[in-house]
């Protein structure tokens, strides 16, 4: 009975060392689920989402991210905008970009908008009439971040209503 338990606990102690050492290994390969190579541009992930308003315009919230390998840079991409329906009120109606980078590893951290950290985040918000709010930059991650989550909410105050739509990569 006794040599029964030792079996069942070798077993979980090689199941909890080979998930470390693949997790150790895989630190320097893109942990990031990849989209292929568009019209030979870099690979990237990407995410989208979007809410309705009454009037049958859209508010959009997008997201894009090259991929990298662990403790590189990135160029990335956000978008919060609204599509159809009459144009956005000058000084009335406004779209705010907000980004959050979300590092996931052995201590990991990522610099963006200026700042380093796990996690961080920048907005940008427009009120000018203008139907969207876009953001841009490069993303840098330690050595020891082997992802990063991209989130992208758009938030809208537009015909009346107010709106929140989020989407990640």
């Amino acid at each position: 009975m006794e040599g029964n338990k030792i079996v069942p606990a070798i077993r979980r102690y090689a199941t909890v060392a080979a998930a470390v050492a693949a997790l150790t290994m895989g630190a320097a390969a893109p942990a990031l689920a990849v989209e292929g190579p568009g019209a030979g541009g870099p690979e990237k992930v990407s995410g989208s989402n979007w809410s309705g308003f009454s009037n049958g315009a859209r508010l959009n919230a997008e997201i894009w991210i090259e991929t990298w390998a662990s403790g590189g840079c990135a160029d990335w991409t956000s978008s919060a905008f609204i599509t159809s329906g009459s144009n956005p009120v000058s000084g009335h109606d406004w779209i705010k970009n907000t980004t959050k980078f979300d590092p996931w590893g052995v201590s990991p951290s990522v610099t963006a908008f200026g700042q380093s950290g796990d996690p961080i985040q920048g907005s940008w918000t427009n009120n000018n009439g203008s139907r969207g709010s876009y953001m841009s930059g490069s993303l840098c991650t330690n050595w020891r971040t082997v992802g990063v989550t991209g989130y992208e909410t758009a938030t809208a105050y537009y015909n009346g209503q107010t709106k929140v739509v989020t989407a990640s990569t």
